[in-house]
């Protein structure tokens, strides 16, 4: 892909999610931890480094692997990988260590079952679009790597 051709629509819709919905959980993360926010029945205020790194640290590589993508650095496609995995041991985590109320927690799986299928489905995309040469790095290495071998069979 050439340095001015268009970001599909889709790296677009991707970018922004990734970057509002990052903005949004900071913010209410903060407002969790000030006490600002009722809880529901049930739910205990969160504590610990654990949480802090599921929250801010999760939200934190998600706004980076889509800002990667935006970029066009293949490397975000390992981003997403690492994102990926890590929410399904986060998730599982979760549900084991009874994080969730007994109440919600249809809810609560059914969100995680479509925010993971959500992730894997970026995690796909940004695969295809590393075989598709849409990154910067890695157009400039098929592209000379095509050049060559014209070069050589003429």
């Amino acid at each position: 892909m050439e340095e001015n051709v268009k970001r599909p629509k889709r790296v677009w819709l991707i970018f922004i999610w990734f970057v509002l919905g990052g903005v949004a959980s900071f913010y209410q993360i903060y407002r969790i931890s000030s006490g600002n926010v009722e809880l529901p029945p049930g739910v205990e205020q969160p504590s610990g480094i654990l949480y802090y790194l599921q929250a801010v640290g999760f939200q934190f590589l998600a706004m980076v692997a889509a800002t990667l993508m935006f970029l066009r650095l293949s490397i975000n496609c390992w981003v997403f990988s690492f994102m990926l995995g890590a929410s399904i041991i986060s998730m599982l985590f979760t549900l084991l260590s009874g994080g969730v109320p007994e109440q919600q927690t249809t809810t609560v799986i059914v969100g995680m079952l479509f925010s993971l299928g959500i992730y894997a489905l970026i995690t796909w995309y940004s695969f295809i679009l590393l075989a598709s040469g849409y990154y910067k790095d890695t157009h400039n290495k098929s592209s000379q790597q095509d050049a060559s071998e014209a070069g050589a069979s003429a």
